[in-house]
C-alpha cells in the first residue's frame, strides 16, 4: 500500500432523503460538450454540458446526465453531439455552490422545429449569455 493510500479519511456523509416531487424543467439546450459510455448489459450514461435558455431568454449553464439503455443511447446519439441545439423536458436538481448547478436527469430531448432558424438560435446563446468578469 504507498503512503499517500494510507493517509485516507473515510468519513460518514451527511444524511440525504429522497423525496420526490416531480418537479420538471423545460428549455432550449445548445449541447457543449456530451459523453456516451456503453456498457455489457446493455446499459448506457451519458454525462454532458450545455447552456440552456430561461422563460426569459437568458443564457445559463446546465449539466446533462442520463442513466438509461443502449436503444435509447444509441437514438439520442444519432442526433446530439457538441454544438447542437435541442429541445429538452426532465426532472432536475440543484446543487449551490461552486461546483454545484442544475442538472437535468433522464431528459427527453427532441429536435427543434424545422421551421426554427440555427442561426438565430445561434445568435442568441452568443448574446444572451451573462460572463462574469474577473
Amino acid at each position: 500500500m504507498s503512503e499517500r493510500a494510507k493517509n485516507v479519511e473515510y468519513t460518514q456523509p451527511d444524511e440525504f432523503f429522497l423525496w420526490l416531487l416531480q418537479f420538471e424543467m423545460e428549455t432550449i439546450l445548445q449541447i457543449t460538450t456530451i459523453s456516451y459510455c456503453y456498457f455489457a448489459d446493455d446499459s448506457a450514461d451519458i454525462y454532458g454540458d450545455a447552456l440552456a435558455l430561461d422563460g426569459i431568454g437568458l443564457v445559463f449553464e446546465l449539466d446533462l446526465h442520463f442513466s438509461i439503455t443502449r436503444q435509447e443511447a444509441e437514438k439520442i446519439e444519432s442526433f446530439v453531439g457538441s454544438g447542437s441545439i435541442v429541445n429538452a423536458k426532465g426532472c432536475f436538481s440543484f446543487i449551490p455552490g461552486a461546483d454545484g448547478g442544475i442538472t437535468l436527469h433522464n431528459p427527453k430531448l427532441s429536435p427543434l422545429d424545422p421551421e426554427v432558424s440555427l442561426s438565430y438560435m445561434n445568435d442568441i446563446f452568443v448574446k444572451n449569455r451573462w460572463k462574469v468578469k474577473d
